[in-house]
């Protein structure tokens, strides 16, 4: 599995968080899912999928139980 800083290398453009590190910007407020400007996608640890990322915890809870990483993307 690809380190959390190899997975930033190869996505420059976009943010890389972990589950829990992702979980936190949301409870926050930091991520807001009414922004509907930003979107990102789940990386297995080895390649972005194509699994859009649902701003609702508890799908992202489930989602990494597969999942390490979220590749976002902020556009405002």
């Amino acid at each position: 599995m690809k380190s959390l800083k190899q997975v930033q290398d190869e996505n420059i453009l976009m943010h890389v968080f972990t589950i829990d590190e992702f979980l936190e910007l949301l409870a926050d407020g930091d991520i807001s899912p009414y922004d509907y400007d930003s979107y990102g996608y789940y990386h297995d640890g080895e390649n972005l999928t194509e699994e859009s990322v649902v701003l609702i915890e508890s799908y992202i809870k489930d989602a990494g139980k597969k999942y390490p990483y979220i590749v976002w993307r902020f556009l405002n």
